[in-house]
């Protein structure tokens, strides 16, 4: 077999996985727990970089557009590229070698690819991802997805994480307002 067709399947196989696979009452609880932690984490660091404020939007049709939107792009979009195509899905038998560096590769080329998004496609986003602190937090936001997802190898918590973080951040912590985003 034609070494880009077994690719395609390999892709093909890893996406069906993490999007049949349901999460069990466990990697709910993780989940939870690791959406503490980076609350916690993201609040403290925000706040102290002034990255972060409390700025809600009260307009319902913004609001529903915004977590509408956040889940598609980035939310689904993102964890299918970086965490569902990139890294082994855990039902594979990979070396840890292996699973350790698509895990690297993984999570460097999500960070990398917000500036390069503000650079390419978002130029109005440009400033925002070019900040060190919000490449902290897209880090530790990759970290905690790539948990969530190689925990459970659903798709679905990875996405529910995401959702949860850029949707809060969009909404109620001056995400809307950094972002430059129209009404």
């Amino acid at each position: 077999m034609h070494y880009i067709t077994r690719v395609f399947l390999l892709i093909k196989e890893r996406i069906i996985q993490a999007i049949l696979t349901i999460p069990n009452r466990e990697d709910w609880l993780e989940l939870l727990l690791l959406l503490v932690l980076y609350t916690a984490i993201a609040l403290l660091l925000g706040f102290r970089f002034n990255f972060l404020q409390v700025n809600i939007i009260n307009r319902w049709n913004i609001i529903f557009k915004l977590i509408i939107v956040s889940l598609f792009f980035p939310s689904i979009m993102e964890e299918l590229l970086f965490r569902t195509i990139l890294i082994p899905h855990p039902l594979e038998k990979v070396s840890t070698i292996n699973l350790s560096s698509w895990i690297l590769i993984s999570l460097i080329l999500f960070v990398v690819s917000h500036p390069l998004n503000g650079m390419t496609l978002s130029p109005a986003k440009k400033e925002v991802f070019f900040k060190p602190i919000f490449l902290v937090l897209a880090s530790f936001l990759g970290v905690i997805c790539t948990i969530v997802y190689y925990h459970s190898g659903s798709l679905w918590t990875a996405v529910i994480a995401h959702w949860i973080i850029v949707s809060v951040w969009l909404i109620v912590l001056g995400g809307f307002e950094q972002l430059k985003m129209q009404n």
